[in-house]
C-alpha cells in the first residue's frame, strides 16, 4: 500500500521546525557579532577597508556596483517573486508551491528585519565613502532577501525544468547571490560578517522550509504538486488522463479525516462561496458604518480627557514610578515588546497570516479578517490622534517619538486588533489544548505590547487602555460581518471527507 502523502498542515509544521533547526549559526554569528569579538571587527574593518578602497579607484565600477544595489533592492526582489508566483500557480498548476514560496520570502524578509533590530550593528564608517544607507548593518538584507528568493524559485520552477535545466538555474541563482554580496562590500556598507549572516539566514529560512514542505522519506511528496508541459504523444512518459493537479484528486479512506479535498474547494467542501460583491457589502454595513461610531465614541474621550479632565494628572504618577523603576533586563524586554507593535512587524504579520489562513482553512473571506481589522483600527488611531493631540507623557523616552500624538495608543491598538482577530479565528481549532494556547498567545501579545509602551514613556495608562478597547472592537467587527458567510454545513479539516468517487 502506497503511504498517504503529508497534508498541507504537516507540511507546513515540519518546515517551521527545520527553519527553526537550521537557525542556529546564525544565532550564533548574530552572538560574535552582538558582544563584539575582537578579531571579527578586526577582519571586517580591514576588508571593507580594502574593498572600498578598489571602488573609489574605478568610477566604472562604482556606477555597477550602484545598479546591482538598485536591481536587488528587497522590495522589487519580493515583487518580482510575486509575479512567478502568480505565473506558477495560473499557467502550470503548482498552487501549493506557489503559496509556500510567498510565505517563505515574506518569513524571510520579517526575520532579517527582525535580526536588525535585535542586533542594532552600526554599518561601516568609512573615510570618503562611496554611498549611505540608513538603518542597521547585521544581518546584510540584500544577500537575506537574494537568498531566500532564489531558493525559492529554484524550489517552485524545479518540476517544470529538465537537468540542463535545473544546473543553469542553480548556478545563476549562486552566482546573483555571490554578485549581491560582493556589492555590498565593495560599497561599503556592509561588512563581510554581514553578508554572511545573511547567506546563512537567508539559507536557513528557505532550505529549512523547503526540506519541510517536500518532505523525506517514502512519505514524502515528490513532485506530487506538479502540473509540468505533457510529454508529446508516443513519447515514454506521455499524458493518458487528466492532468495533474495540485493535490491528489482523491485520498484513501483511512486518511480522509486527516487529508484537504483533492481538488479546489467546492460548495460541497466547504459550503457555499460568497460573492465579493457580498464580502465587500457585509463589511460595510457591518463593520465600518459601526466603526464610525466608534470613531466618533474614540474622540470624545480623548477631547474629554484633554479638555474637562486636563489630561489627567493622576496618571502622571504612573508614568513616574515606572520610569523610576527601570531596569536593564525590562528594558530589552520591553524592546521586543515595543517591536511587536510596530508598523513594519504589524504589516509583515497580517500579510503572513492572511496567507496563512487561506491556505489552511481555503476560505478566502475568512483570510481577510485580520487585515480587515487592522486597517479599521489604522482609521479610527489616525483620525482620532490627528484631533486630539494629547502629548506624550513628561518622562524619559526609551523610544523615538513618532509624529503622531499619544492618545490613544497605536502600537496597542494595531497589534490587539491583529491578534484579537486571530484569536476568534483560534476558536475553529478542534483540537482543544492547540485552541488554548493560540488564544493565550494572541491575547498575552497585545498585552505585552501595551505594558511596554507604559514602560518606556511612550503613552499614559488612558492610551494603552482606549487603544485595546479600539483594536479589541475592530477585530470584533471584522470577525463578525464575516461570520454568517459561512454555510452552518461546512466541512472542517477534522471532520470526516465524504466519499469521493472516480471515473
Amino acid at each position: 500500500m502506497t503511504p498517504a502523502s503529508p497534508s498541507r498542515r504537516q507540511r507546513l509544521l515540519r518546515a517551521v521546525g527545520f527553519s527553526l533547526l537550521f537557525a542556529v549559526p546564525v544565532a550564533a554569528l548574530a552572538f560574535v557579532v552582538r558582544v563584539g569579538v575582537p578579531a571579527v571587527l578586526a577582519a571586517d574593518e580591514a576588508a571593507v577597508r580594502a574593498a572600498t578602497s578598489v571602488t573609489r579607484s574605478s568610477g566604472t565600477l562604482r556606477s555597477v556596483l550602484l545598479v546591482v544595489q538598485a536591481a536587488f533592492l528587497p522590495l522589487g526582489v519580493n515583487a518580482v517573486v510575486g509575479l512567478v508566483c502568480l505565473w506558477a500557480w495560473r499557467r502550470r498548476g503548482l498552487g501549493t508551491r506557489a503559496v509556500w514560496a510567498v510565505i517563505t520570502v515574506a518569513i524571510g524578509w520579517a526575520l532579517g528585519n527582525l535580526v536588525k533590530q535585535l542586533v542594532g550593528r552600526a554599518r561601516p564608517v568609512v573615510e570618503d565613502a562611496v554611498t549611505h544607507l540608513p538603518g542597521y548593518s547585521f544581518p546584510s538584507g540584500h544577500s537575506t532577501n537574494t537568498t531566500v528568493a532564489a531558493i525559492a524559485l529554484l524550489v517552485l520552477l524545479w518540476p517544470l525544468w529538465r537537468r540542463r535545466g535545473r544546473a543553469v538555474a542553480t548556478a545563476v541563482a549562486v552566482t546573483g547571490a555571490l554578485v549581491v554580496g560582493l556589492d555590498r562590500v565593495l560599497l561599503g556598507v556592509h561588512f563581510p560578517s554581514d553578508v554572511l549572516g545573511g547567506y546563512l539566514l537567508g539559507g536557513a529560512v528557505a532550505l529549512g522550509s523547503a526540506l519541510g514542505y517536500l518532505g523525506r522519506g517514502p512519505a514524502a511528496p515528490a513532485d506530487d504538486d506538479v502540473r509540468a508541459a505533457p510529454a508529446p504523444p508516443g513519447e515514454p512518459g506521455a499524458a493518458t488522463g487528466p492532468a495533474r493537479t495540485d493535490e491528489p484528486r482523491a485520498a484513501a479512506p483511512a486518511a480522509r479525516a486527516t487529508l484537504r479535498p483533492a481538488t479546489v474547494a467546492t460548495p460541497a467542501d466547504h459550503g457555499a462561496e460568497p460573492s465579493p460583491r457580498r464580502v465587500t457589502r457585509d463589511v460595510l454595513f457591518r463593520a465600518a458604518l459601526p466603526t464610525v461610531a466608534l470613531f466618533a465614541l474614540v474622540l470624545g474621550i480623548g477631547l474629554v480627557i484633554t479638555g474637562p479632565l486636563h489630561g489627567l494628572p493622576a496618571e502622571r504618577a504612573v508614568n513616574s514610578s515606572l520610569a523610576a523603576g527601570r531596569t536593564p533586563t525590562m528594558d530589552r524586554l520591553t524592546a521586543f515588546g515595543t517591536l511587536a507593535g510596530s508598523t513594519l512587524i504589524i504589516m509583515l504579520s497580517a500579510v503572513l497570516a492572511i496567507v496563512l489562513v487561506w491556505w489552511w482553512s481555503r476560505r478566502w473571506w475568512w483570510a481577510i479578517v485580520p487585515g480587515i481589522a487592522v486597517v479599521l483600527e489604522l482609521a479610527v488611531f489616525l483620525g482620532t490622534t490627528a484631533i486630539v493631540r494629547r502629548p506624550r507623557p513628561d518622562v524619559s523616552h526609551l523610544d523615538q517619538a513618532p509624529p503622531t500624538s499619544s492618545f490613544p495608543s497605536g502600537h496597542t491598538g494595531a497589534a490587539t486588533a491583529l491578534w484579537f482577530s486571530l484569536a476568534l479565528l483560534a476558536q475553529r481549532i478542534h483540537i482543544r489544548w492547540l485552541r488554548v494556547v493560540v488564544t493565550v498567545v494572541c491575547v498575552l501579545v497585545p498585552l505585552g505590547v501595551g505594558y511596554s509602551r507604559l514602560y518606556r514613556g511612550m503613552h499614559h495608562v488612558t492610551d494603552v487602555v482606549v487603544g485595546l478597547l479600539v483594536g479589541a472592537v475592530c477585530a470584533g467587527l471584522a470577525y463578525a460581518s464575516l461570520r454568517r458567510l459561512d454555510a452552518p454545513t461546512a466541512v472542517t479539516d477534522d471532520r470526516p471527507l465524504p466519499t469521493q468517487t472516480r471515473a
